[in-house]
């Protein structure tokens, strides 16, 4: 047991040596890596640099920058490099004690040291590096500046005259540029940087507006300065040949428009010289916009001219022959309504068409005289005849349906009194067929069906035969009775079959179950007494039910070979 525990002990030591040798390496390993790592930082060249840009002659704000640097460069190479060595050397020493705990918190420490004076050189070498690249830009900047003024001065010198008035203005905001410009040379020359990069911020800005205005202006004010001149010219002179050919305008003021336009032009060339190029350009819309207006006007009323005269005949006649065809119409219903109820409207629609005709007439004669005296706005006239014939075409389909709708009176009515006769011929039918028949009577409710529908026709001629119909009421009529008719010729067919098969029957089973002596033939018998009971009271369906059910027991199918028949042979009873 005691040998166990012994070499249990031996083994914790030696792990534990084991693990601090680990440490001690682990720690080692790192320590050369930072060392390594601030090294390295110690080793930048940042004098160099400063010695570089020391050349350049700072001056100004990129001096006090610059100084900064440098200050904060040396504050650390002599403040901080001996300090985080001498860390360094105090960590390896301590690495090799067992105070693993400080040890750790040592090398922290000593690492954010050294990744705060990276962070630091970090910051001076970028802003070294940009004194260096401002100092290229601002050398690229003055040559390309002295370029562009030279083409501009160039351009404006050689084609002065497409710029008219605000050459001046553009002559008076390039050399105010070309001060901006000195000064900006200037400072760059001395080494202060940042304050000329303030103004290369501000210099750029108005060298490309000059730019923009030095590539609009001519466009826009070859626009102001001839085009707009010439077009307004031409649109004068064309309006006062028109006006001595007779045109009119709609817009009375259309001199006036062409005043307004050609104070607009001097407005806009007033804006041009200020160099005032966003308004200068919203005036050349508007103008643009009414000249065009102006030459659509002109242009509207000889398109107009040239349809009103080919169309004036055409629209005249028409009118005329509208109300030619609404007198006719009108004449022909008012010879109509003596004898016939025009229950639709006709004669007041056709007295309304013949208003509107009236004032369509209005119009074209009036149209007519003012083209005779040179007064005629001609875009007016084609809208009055567009609608003219757009409303004679509804007038003459209006008129035709009208006379459709009442030129089939007079055969309505003959067709409506065939039809009477007709029925009256049917209901004679329907009589003699049931006197036909020979039976003992009919029930009341089939003689007052019948007298309905008699006296219907009767009352449906009288209608006809008074001195003015409506044949919208006999329509109506026709329609009534044709459908009682139907309905009684139904009865009447019915009654005549229930009748003819109930008396077959009877006769029948008289003669073929009387003379027997059976519960069968007793039941016949029975049933044939009470059938003809009630054939002589007019129960003719009633009668055929109550025989029909004894028959059928007494022989199946004896009734159906008895109604098959008779329907075979109906015809010819």
């Amino acid at each position: 047991m005691a040998i166990m525990f012994f070499v249990i002990m031996i083994l914790v030591i030696i792990s534990v040596y084991l693990i601090i040798i680990a440490y001690q390496r682990y720690m080692l390993n790192k320590i050369k890596i930072l060392e390594n790592n601030f090294t390295k930082i110690k080793a930048l060249p940042l004098e160099q640099h400063f010695n570089q840009i020391a050349k350049l002659n700072l001056n100004g704000e990129s001096l006090k920058q610059f100084n900064n640097y440098q200050n904060i460069y040396k504050k650390i190479e002599k403040d901080h490099f001996d300090d985080i060595d001498n860390k360094i050397s105090s960590i390896k020493q301590d690495t090799k004690n067992l105070n693993f705990m400080k040890t750790n918190r040592e090398y922290q420490n000593c690492f954010n040291d050294v990744a705060n004076v990276n962070n630091q050189f970090k910051g001076i070498q970028k802003g070294l590096d940009e004194f260096k690249h401002l100092n290229k830009q601002h050398q690229k900047v003055i040559v390309n500046l002295n370029d562009k003024f030279k083409q501009i001065n160039k351009k404006l010198l050689n084609d002065n005259y497409a710029y008219g008035n605000s050459i001046h203005k553009l002559n008076d905001v390039l050399n105010e540029i070309k001060k901006d410009f000195d000064h900006f040379v200037s400072l760059t020359d001395s080494g202060d940087y940042k304050t000329s990069e303030e103004l290369l911020k501000k210099l750029s800005f108005r060298v490309k507006n000059l730019e923009k205005w030095v590539a609009k202006i001519p466009s826009l004010y070859r626009s102001i300065s001839t085009e707009y001149p010439e077009q307004i010219d031409e649109i004068s002179r064309g309006y006062d040949e028109m006006v001595k050919a007779g045109y009119q305008f709609p817009e009375k003021g259309m001199g006036s428009a062409i005043d307004y336009v050609n104070k607009q032009i001097k407005k806009s060339s007033s804006s041009l010289t200020n160099l005032k190029i966003e308004q200068t350009q919203n005036m050349n819309k508007e103008i643009e916009t009414l000249i065009n207006q102006l030459y659509d006007s002109m242009e509207q009323e000889i398109k107009a001219k040239r349809s009103v005269k080919k169309d004036v005949d055409i629209v005249s006649s028409f009118i005329i022959h509208a109300q030619h065809q609404n007198y006719s119409l009108m004449s022909e219903l008012k010879n109509l309504s003596k004898n016939y109820d025009l229950e639709h409207q006709e004669i007041s629609t056709t007295r309304q068409l013949s208003e509107q005709l009236k004032r369509i007439d209005e119009i074209n004669q009036k149209d007519l005289q003012d083209m005779a005296s040179n007064d005629a706005i001609y875009s007016e006239v084609l809208s009055h005849q567009s609608s003219a014939k757009h409303d004679l075409s509804q007038i003459e389909t209006q008129q035709r349906q009208i006379h459709k709708s009442v030129s089939g009176l007079n055969h309505a009515e003959n067709k409506a009194r065939n039809q009477v006769e007709q029925f009256d011929l049917e209901m004679h039918n329907i009589k003699r067929q049931i006197e036909r028949l020979n039976l003992p009577g009919v029930k009341k409710d089939y003689i007052d069906s019948y007298n309905v529908v008699n006296n219907e026709i009767k009352k449906l001629a009288q209608v006809m035969n008074q001195s003015k119909i409506s044949m919208d009421d006999i329509n109506k009529r026709l329609v009534i009775v044709k459908k009682h008719l139907n309905a009684l010729e139904d009865t009447t067919e019915q009654l005549i079959d229930s009748a003819m098969l109930a008396e077959r029957v009877i006769q029948y089973t008289n003669r073929f179950h009387a003379a027997r002596n059976n519960k069968k033939d007793e039941a016949v018998s029975k049933a044939n007494f009470e059938a003809q009971k009630l054939f002589e009271d007019y129960e003719y369906e009633q009668s055929l039910d109550r025989i029909v059910t004894a028959l059928d027991r007494a022989e199946p199918n004896k009734f159906k070979e008895i109604e098959n028949y008779y329907y075979a042979n109906k015809d010819n009873q």
